[in-house]
């Protein structure tokens, strides 16, 4: 499996269970695949909180069923953008606590060990350099 397809091989698991199901269960699987569809796009995403259909559409999802608030456009575009930032730098300090990553001590200017090329025993391993 190549590293590009992963989120699609993800993906297609839940899929083939609910198909599965669905011919054990001899149910339509149209309908069971357009009810699993539907959950999915309108689950909010465990990253952005904002669930995958309202950001592709600008708009909640109209059910069967009536809602109590009033359904309005919304945008929530920067919202979604702005959860996925918080979650992004709260994995990246939780990585860097956990490889002891710290702040370099290098400096601009400061003069570092540098490996050279491997050479006669007589040549020294490392030298100097800006």
């Amino acid at each position: 499996m190549a590293i590009g397809n992963a989120e699609v091989e993800r993906f297609m698991q839940p899929v083939a269970n609910v198909l599965t199901m669905a011919i054990v269960g001899e149910k339509k699987w149209q309908q069971e695949l357009r009810r699993f569809l539907l959950q999915y796009r309108t689950t909010p995403h465990s990253t952005t909180k904002v669930p995958p259909y309202e950001l592709l559409f600008n708009r909640t999802v109209q059910g069967a069923l009536p809602t109590l608030k009033p359904c309005t456009i919304v945008n929530r575009h920067k919202e979604a953008k702005d959860n996925e930032q918080k979650r992004c730098t709260c994995s990246k300090s939780c990585a860097d606590f956990h490889r002891n990553a710290r702040e370099s001590l290098i400096k601009l200017g400061d003069t570092v060990p540098v490996q050279q090329e491997k050479k006669p025993n007589v040549m020294p391993k490392f030298n100097t350099a800006l």
